[in-house]
């Protein structure tokens, strides 16, 4: 939210899927793509994401912000909660046209079948 600006817009959307179910290809949710799972999406309308920056968005204490305003663990913490569930999350951009995130969670009895 704060990334998309004063007037910015976010959309959130969450979709069910069946295991081996053709599912958004995506290159970061490639290790979930074979399982039953709920994928939650994230889209904003701010400027977007650039590319050289994309690569590192989930890497502790990156950040973007001006000193004293972020530490760079938000989308961190993200990622490490997603993993601890057995999950994916993804997140691709066009700069100047917002961003999307894309979390991918098993669906009950994946995660239980994940611990075994």
């Amino acid at each position: 939210m704060q990334a998309s600006g004063e007037n910015g817009r976010v959309t959130i959307a969450a979709n069910r899927h069946a295991a081996g179910a053709a599912a958004p290809v995506d290159p970061g949710l490639a290790p979930c793509r074979e399982m039953a799972a709920v994928d939650i999406r994230v889209n904003d309308d701010g400027p977007g994401i650039p590319p050289q920056i994309l690569p590192r968005i989930f890497d502790p204490f990156f950040t973007t912000k001006e000193v004293g305003k972020g530490m760079g663990l938000g989308l961190f913490i993200v990622y490490q909660i997603v993993e601890e569930h057995r999950g994916c999350v993804s997140a691709s951009s066009e700069d100047g046209r917002g961003a999307t995130f894309v979390m991918r969670l098993p669906q009950d009895g994946e995660i239980a079948h994940a611990y075994e």
